[in-house]
């Protein structure tokens, strides 16, 4: 939904191909800068370059960038969503938790799969709960879970007239693959 909203604008103005596949190797820019602030958040600045250089340079982050798909704008997304974590982390003020808050709520609209990030960081805030804030943190991710619910929520509901004849993705579907996955 969210890079439809984004390509739309690009579209009306230009439908060239070149155009069209812009948002997504301006998605794996930013992917690559998220990884470098992660990594260097987390372990120092060789460890971001190198993080960003590996990302940069790996097939599967190319081919993404290549692509016109939501993938690339989800992988930018869930990397800035995990930095602005780990920022919010180190920071522990109300201003870094809102706008990671912000930011991982939206992670849905870029791509289904982008909530896995939340999940992630939800562990790390559980694993890391005697060095947070959790006045602070709490909110702000109980505010992007319920976000990300209501959003994945939609997008199930929404698969019900789906035009390539899949029909509805039912939420017994969606907790078996991930009863499969654990």
């Amino acid at each position: 939904a969210g890079y439809m909203a984004l390509l739309r604008p690009v579209v009306a103005w230009n439908d060239a191909e070149l155009w069209v596949r812009l948002p997504s190797v301006i998605a794996a820019v930013i992917a690559a800068i998220a990884a470098y602030r992660l990594g260097r958040r987390l372990a120092g600045r060789y460890a971001g370059a190198a993080a960003s250089l590996v990302l940069a340079s790996s097939l599967g982050a190319v081919l993404l960038s290549r692509t016109v798909g939501s993938l690339a704008l989800a992988l930018a997304a869930m990397l800035l969503s995990s930095a602005l974590f780990a920022r919010a982390v180190d920071r522990g003020n109300v201003v870094w938790w809102a706008v990671y808050a912000v930011s991982a709520a939206l992670l849905p609209l870029t791509h289904p799969i982008a909530a896995s990030a939340l999940a992630a960081q939800i562990v790390a805030l559980v694993v890391a709960r005697r060095e947070v804030e959790l006045w602070l943190a709490v909110p702000a991710v109980a505010l992007a879970t319920l976000e990300s619910v209501f959003f994945l929520t939609a997008a199930v509901v929404d698969r019900a007239d789906a035009p390539d004849g899949a029909g509805p993705l039912s939420l017994h579907d969606i907790g078996l693959g991930v009863g499969r996955a654990l």
